[in-house]
């Protein structure tokens, strides 16, 4: 059904207008949908490169024996909760009031295992072997062995970043 006009026909009909909004709500829902997915790993990136960047500031402190003391992470992935980390001082976690940083949302541990913790302790390489701080780890102050801090999508746990601790200390994401 065209409207007339005196002059010629102008308007749109019925159809054509419900066509163009229907092509227009599909878009709007594509565009949704494909942020949403950005947006989620982008968290994961982000969170990603923060526990790199928290790692690395804890194995600086250490070797520059900041409080004199080693210096380490304390992660925690709890059940039904937003996993969260910890830096301290120390050779363990023992309750030390520093910071918690929540995991951004959307993003989950798979590594530390759900309902456990893990510390990860960075010793000065110039600590003496009879150091009471230097039992879990090798002369030269560094980890025992490699260690992994393995984050994913909540809704998607294919779509993971994992870093590595090197047993020398270094930290790769």
């Amino acid at each position: 059904m065209r409207l007339k006009i005196k002059g010629g026909d102008y308007g749109f009909t019925l159809i054509e207008l419900v066509v163009s909004i229907t092509i227009f709500v599909i878009l709007a829902v594509v565009l949704v949908l494909r942020f949403g997915d950005y947006y989620y790993k982008r968290n994961l990136q982000d969170d990603s490169l923060k526990i790199a960047f928290a790692l690395k500031s804890s194995r600086d402190k250490a070797i520059s024996q900041e409080g004199g003391t080693p210096w380490g992470i304390h992660f925690v992935n709890t059940s039904g909760a937003q996993g969260y980390y910890i830096i301290f001082s120390g050779p363990a976690y023992a309750g030390q009031i520093f910071p918690k940083t929540e995991l951004n949302p959307g993003v989950q541990f798979l590594m530390p295992v759900a309902s456990s913790t893990v510390n990860i302790v960075f010793l000065n390489p110039f600590f003496s072997a009879t150091s009471t701080y230097a039992t879990p780890f090798t002369m030269n102050g560094v980890l025992a062995a490699t260690t992994s801090i393995i984050i994913a999508l909540t809704d998607d746990e294919t779509s993971s970043s994992t870093i590595i601790i090197n047993a020398n200390g270094d930290v790769q994401y």
